[in-house]
């Protein structure tokens, strides 16, 4: 990864020196322009593997600048299809589905019918409708492992959106039944959630929600107060 990393680092600075991706851009050969953008669509990728979300959002932009203004001057990459639909994933895990939505149209006209850009419609769809079961279902069947990082990190967000459910509805709960309900792989993975949360797993496999010992801890602290107000009161002459 690090002779990867240097070798795209100097690629990149030998493209600064170039008219690539200004007005002037049309002066460079094709062969030239087409190697330039394999360079983006590799760094890009790389952040992706090496979970470097920000600098993958502006190779992304970079990006998007080559495929559509290249659109018909230079052969359609490959990579293009998966590397936009990755990017619509992305805004997903920022929450930015108002991008999403905007961005979908013009990716589609641009690509076409592609499997990578249903599967991130798919992804839309389970996020509006908060539907953690259909999320956990892609997580599970992503047709790219570069979708894995973003994907596993709304399922994350999710987890934890159904874990404050979850403290709102019970007073307590089962460790299988949270390994069960937020489709834990296994009991260790819940519990490292569990600490995760701040909550208590009781020597008989319970779970306590922080809220709930809190809210009991008040209850009789209040209790407290009203047995103290009516020994007052029935000493009162």
């Amino acid at each position: 990864t690090a002779k990867i990393t240097n070798l795209l680092k100097e690629l990149k600075e030998q493209m600064i020196h170039t008219s690539f991706l200004t007005n002037e851009e049309n002066k460079i050969s094709e062969k030239d322009r087409l190697a330039y953008r394999t360079v983006l669509e590799c760094d890009a990728i790389l952040h992706i593997k090496t979970k470097n979300v920000k600098q993958f959002a502006l190779d992304i932009q970079k990006l998007k600048t080559v495929y559509f203004r290249e659109e018909s001057a230079l052969p359609k990459s490959d990579k293009m299809p998966l590397l936009l639909s990755t990017s619509l994933v992305y805004l997903l895990t920022q929450g930015q589905i108002v991008e999403f939505n905007i961005e979908i149209p013009n990716f589609r006209k641009l690509v076409g019918k592609n499997q990578f850009l249903d599967y991130s419609t798919e992804l839309l769809h389970a996020v509006v409708d908060n539907s953690f079961t259909q999320l956990f279902n892609l997580n599970a069947k992503v047709p790219s492992p570069l979708f894995q990082n973003f994907t596993s990190l709304i399922l994350d967000g999710a987890r934890h959106s159904h874990a404050d459910s979850l403290e709102r509805s019970y007073k307590r709960l089962k460790l299988d039944e949270l390994v069960q309900i937020l489709h834990f792989e296994n009991a260790d993975q819940a519990k490292q959630f569990i600490d995760q949360r701040g909550w208590t797993l009781t020597k008989n496999n319970f779970i306590k929600f922080t809220h709930t010992e809190e809210k009991e801890k008040i209850a009789d602290d209040e209790a407290a107060r009203y047995v103290d107000l009516a020994i007052r009161l029935s000493g009162m002459p």
